[in-house]
């Protein structure tokens, strides 16, 4: 016990305390920032204040009462009444307005409102002459009625399950699942890589032959994989405190989305199915490190393991229409597109816990079955360390397959 946790220390230590793990740890974060800043931009665009104005045919407004909205943060400020659709016309031609609506005179019986602008509608805009409306055609009820009929109405709903309570703002319960299947592929491809590129080194090195004359191949190849454990488990606790400084500083209470009883549970059972599948995932890269003959080539057959992991995401509609689908259900028993298929499904139902533990089982089995190969493959793939190495001979212990 004392070489394994040797050796998986030596192997967690190799990778963390290098200066390109920190540039790969902190590259990420840069990117989701950089993308984040550009979506807030975008909308920022989008939302910001644009002059607009409006021409009354139906007679609704006068202009007490549009000066009454605009002391009420209603409408903006720079919003304008025109007399005539030759003036409203000419302000937006230079430039004075970005859009202006005309008011039907039939406006109460049709509902009818033309919108004209020179290029597309500010969403703004719209939002505004819509909340304009709405609170001039209402004024005559009683506050909290008027109030209640602009803000809507905020539906609770009830399944044999659960009770949720659905707003318009995105749900954490949704969030959890498609993160944790970003993090799980991010953390996949970046430390499985290592073992891969670790396991090639010392075989073209042959200072393989070295540590096993200490430990046996078994035993190198387990310690291995949990050195890379805790590497990608320091990935996710980094990016996870980046989030949780994020949701922290855009005003997020994070100990009400921890505590949530169901939020938990989902953690649980997604970290309790993320382990064994993240085992399974870089025992086999490591198996092909074993049994290529340098880094390029073993990149090469990576791709056979690593690009049925994002399958998922190419067909998330799918998993977003039918959860509970023949496919999503197919690929959340098979066990290199399990990982995030589970992510996805349990971000739009509920998945039954029978199956649940039986794609539980199903990862611990193709587990121990990935470290039984790779073991194997370990062994042969050194003596043979200026050869590729065939499964075939894997299977078969020997090396008389090797090409």
């Amino acid at each position: 016990m004392n070489k394994l946790l040797r050796v998986a220390f030596f192997e967690y230590s190799r990778h963390v305390f290098r200066r390109r793990f920190l540039l790969v740890m902190m590259s990420v974060p840069a990117f989701i920032f950089m993308m984040v800043l550009v979506v807030m931009v975008m909308v920022m665009i989008e939302n910001r204040s644009q002059p607009w104005g409006f021409i009354d045919k139906a007679g609704l407004f006068s202009i007490d009462q549009l000066n009454s909205l605009i002391d009420r943060n209603l409408v903006e400020p720079q919003t304008r009444e025109f007399n005539a659709e030759e003036e409203a016309h000419q302000a937006l031609m230079s430039g004075e307005i970005e859009v202006y609506f005309v008011i039907d005179d039939e406006y109460l019986e049709t509902g009818k409102v033309s919108a004209i602008t020179k290029s597309e509608i500010p969403r703004k805009s719209i939002d505004d002459f819509t909340r304009m409306m709405r609170t001039h055609l209402l004024k005559d009820l009683p506050g909290a009625v008027s109030y209640r009929l602009i803000q809507g109405s905020k539906l609770t709903y009830q399944t044999t399950q659960v009770v949720t309570e659905k707003q318009n703002s995105a749900q954490i319960k949704v969030l959890v699942p498609f993160i944790s299947g970003f993090f799980f592929m991010l953390t996949v491809f970046i430390s499985s890589g290592y073992l891969m590129q670790a396991v090639v080194e010392e075989k073209e090195t042959r200072t393989v032959e070295v540590l096993l004359s200490a430990v046996t191949n078994h035993h190198l190849m387990i310690g291995k994989i949990l050195g890379i454990i805790g590497v990608g488990i320091t990935q996710i606790i980094i990016w996870g405190l980046i989030l949780i400084s994020g949701l922290l500083f855009l005003g997020f209470s994070v100990m009400e989305i921890i505590i949530t009883p169901d939020l938990l549970k989902q953690i649980a059972a997604l970290v309790a199915l993320l382990i064994p599948a993240y085992i399974f995932v870089s025992t086999l890269m490591a198996a092909i490190g074993s049994m290529v003959t340098d880094i390029r080539e073993g990149q090469q057959y990576s791709a056979i393991i690593t690009m049925p992991i994002v399958i998922p995401y190419l067909i998330v509609t799918m998993f977003m229409n039918d959860p509970d689908g023949t496919i999503p259900v197919f690929l959340s028993y098979f066990p290199l597109t399990s990982p995030v298929s589970i992510t996805l499904r349990s971000a739009f139902s509920s998945i039954p816990t029978p199956q649940l533990i039986s794609i539980f089982l199903i990862l611990m089995l193709s587990s121990g079955l990935a470290l039984w190969f790779s073991g194997r493959a370990f062994r042969i793939g050194y003596m043979n360390y200026d050869r590729k190495t065939s499964i075939k001979a894997v299977l078969l212990g020997a090396d008389s397959e090797s090409k």
